[in-house]
């Protein structure tokens, strides 16, 4: 259902723990659709069409996502939304609401994580309100004192976002339980 290359990818241009979580919310919300929509339509169609009706719809919902979102959060529109296309790639695969919801936590629970790992460490700073300002009126970020650990500037650069992805990908892996971790 998730394509993992894509997560890791979304791992790399993540800077900000905000951004994090608008990208999660949208996962989520379109993944939640996506299960929900072809649960209802799955017994009047056949099953060797369930890929091409599932891309179609998340197309749709991808584009009125970019739609809201290039008008109520142009700042994280300027930001990522030139990526948001990429969810195009999750695909519908014959799950229960139960394990898309489960599955879904675990991958945006595992994006979160990273980033916020690697903006405090990379940045010293915690985004919680940024780019949602003109949206809420509310501003949220958060300095961290510097020591003689952080800031890891490299964290931020896309070589960094690899070493961070790979190693989140590996613990995640260990603690799942697979036996190739």
């Amino acid at each position: 259902m998730i394509s993992i290359p894509v997560i890791i990818f979304y791992l790399i241009i993540l800077n900000t723990f905000e951004n994090a979580y608008i990208l999660s919310i949208l996962f989520f919300i379109t993944m939640l659709l996506l299960t929900c929509f072809m649960t209802l339509i799955k017994k009047y169609i056949k099953p060797k069409y369930n890929m091409i009706i599932s891309i179609i719809f998340v197309g749709i919902l991808v584009t009125l996502e970019e739609l809201f979102i290039s008008k109520y959060i142009p700042l994280f529109y300027k930001e990522v939304g030139i990526y948001l296309p990429l969810m195009m790639l999750f695909v519908y695969d014959d799950s229960s609401i139960k394990k898309t919801v489960l599955e879904l936590l675990k991958y945006v629970g595992l994006i979160l994580v990273i980033v916020l790992v690697k903006e405090v460490i990379g940045t010293n700073t915690l985004t919680l309100l940024n780019t949602l300002t003109k949206l809420t009126g509310y501003r949220a970020i958060y300095s961290i004192p510097a020591n003689n650990f952080i800031p890891i500037n490299v964290l931020i650069t896309i070589p960094g976002g690899l070493v961070l992805a790979g190693v989140g990908m590996a613990i995640f892996n260990k603690i799942k339980g697979d036996k190739n971790a």
